[in-house]
C-alpha cells in the first residue's frame, strides 16, 4: 500500500459515465491540502476504480477486496498500476447517483446514494 496526496482523482470503469476511457470527470480537493477529494457521480451496473491522474500509469485507488459493493464507509488502498487490480462492483440495484468522498489520509471512501426514496408506508397494500 502506498501513501498518496493528490488533489484530483479520476473515476474509471464500465460503471462510470466514460467507461474505461479517461474523461473529464474528476473529483477535486475539498480542504486545499490534498487530503480529501469529493465528487458526485452517476453509476450504472459494472466495475470501477479511481486513477490519481488522467493516465493508466501511476497510483490507483482500490477497495481492499475485489468486487466490493458501495455500502457505507470503506477502507481503500492506493497502489501502483499493475498491482492487484481490485475494483468496486456496482450491482444493477445499486446503480444511481452518489456523492463520493475519498479521504487520502485515513484511507477511506464513502459512497452516499442521492435521491433514494422509500415507498410510502401504510398504503393499504400487503
Amino acid at each position: 500500500t502506498k501513501t498518496a496526496s493528490f488533489a484530483l482523482v479520476f473515476p474509471i470503469g464500465d460503471a462510470t459515465p466514460y467507461g474505461w476511457t479517461i474523461g473529464n470527470q474528476y473529483f477535486t480537493d475539498v480542504n486545499n491540502d490534498a487530503s480529501v477529494v469529493k465528487g458526485t457521480l452517476t453509476l450504472s451496473a459494472g466495475k470501477m476504480k479511481f486513477l490519481r491522474e488522467p493516465s493508466f500509469s501511476g497510483l490507483t485507488i482500490h477497495p481492499i477486496a475485489d468486487n466490493q459493493n458501495l455500502l457505507g464507509t470503506q477502507t481503500i488502498e492506493v497502489r501502483e498500476t499493475g498491482d492487484t487490480d481490485y475494483q468496486w462492483n456496482v450491482s444493477p440495484a445499486d446503480a444511481g447517483t452518489y456523492d463520493i468522498t475519498i479521504d487520502l489520509i485515513n484511507n477511506t471512501i464513502q459512497f452516499e446514494r442521492k435521491g433514494v426514496t422509500l415507498p410510502p408506508y401504510g398504503n393499504g397494500e400487503f
